[in-house]
């Protein structure tokens, strides 16, 4: 197996994982506050992990102009992206929220083709289609659901939600292309996840500075699993830049997709007592895992 693909699965499970982690955290704590602990979390152990690389020098060798692209990368990806993925959940959970933020790989692909003069593989195609149609079903699903416990404003509710996750599905979208851009000037995945976490913290922070007090009366749990939700989707991101660095961006994108399959299965086995899965709903899952499955055969064949 390409290389390449393989850092695509492992960071479709590192998100994945992520996104449950932070739905646990999210019982007693605000998206910002979640969303702030994970950058925190995530940039100690990026940083002690580059040490014990001993690639720390190549932190130090960046330009202005490199700096600003992370700095754009962090507040695109992990600030705005973040948070509203967070948010999102906090609205519709991770079973929706998952996979509309999962459809990022098509806004990395049209980037990437359009921009980064890539090809575009007819499988690839196809499987684009598949994930676009998974998703309407989930989507579709979740509109026209009638449960009897809800309010009349629930619908209104899953609206917001919904576009919160488009939100940050174009965020993450951008901040992938963002992260190839990097890798083709010769940055390090690891400097590039660092410096774009450290400058996400600093605006988040910012910008929920009201949330900051929440964290101290939250849980253990809550604080421990929003921590490990950042550390995840960290190195998840990581995983991605070293993928795309090794192969291209529309081979590696898609495979992303499947974090919704791997949260998916963990919301089924960890979280039913907080959220409804339905078989509309894991259909609309598989047909994501379809397409990831033609754009792999489609690597395979180039």
């Amino acid at each position: 197996m390409n290389i390449g693909i393989l850092l695509g699965f492992m960071a479709a499970c590192a998100y994945g994982s992520a996104a449950v982690f932070a739905r646990i955290g999210l019982k007693s704590l605000p998206a910002g506050a979640v969303t702030l602990l994970g950058l925190w979390a995530g940039f100690i152990c990026l940083t002690i992990t580059i040490f014990s690389l001993n690639q720390h020098r190549d932190l130090l060798d960046v330009g202005v102009s490199t700096l600003s692209l992370m700095a754009l990368l962090g507040v695109t990806g992990f600030c705005l992206g973040r948070f509203s993925f967070y948010r999102g959940i906090s609205y519709i959970g991770v079973a929706r929220a998952t996979p509309i933020v999962a459809s990022n790989p098509l806004v990395s692909t049209v980037l990437a083709i359009t921009l980064g003069g890539e090809k575009l593989h007819f499988l690839t195609g196809i499987g684009t289609i598949a994930i676009i149609g998974g998703i309407s079903l989930i989507l579709s699903e979740s509109l026209s659901e009638k449960i009897q416990t809800v309010k009349k404003n629930d619908k209104t509710t899953l609206i917001i939600g919904y576009f919160i996750s488009l939100v940050a599905s174009i965020c993450y979208g951008i901040a992938g292309f963002l992260g190839k851009i990097l890798v083709n000037e010769s940055i390090t995945p690891i400097v590039s996840t660092i410096y774009a976490t450290f400058f996400a913290s600093i605006v988040l922070g910012i910008l929920v500075r009201k949330e900051i007090k929440s964290i101290a009366k939250a849980g253990f749990k809550s604080i421990i699993c929003a921590s490990l939700a950042g550390i995840g989707a960290s190195f998840a991101l990581t995983f991605y830049f070293w993928g795309v660095e090794l192969s291209s961006l529309t081979t590696v994108a898609p495979l992303i997709a499947l974090q919704a399959l791997v949260a998916m299965t963990l919301t089924h086995l960890f979280l039913q007592k907080l959220e409804r899965i339905t078989p509309k709903i894991f259909f609309g899952t598989f047909l994501v895992a379809i397409g990831v499955a033609l754009i792999i055969i489609a690597s395979n064949i180039d």
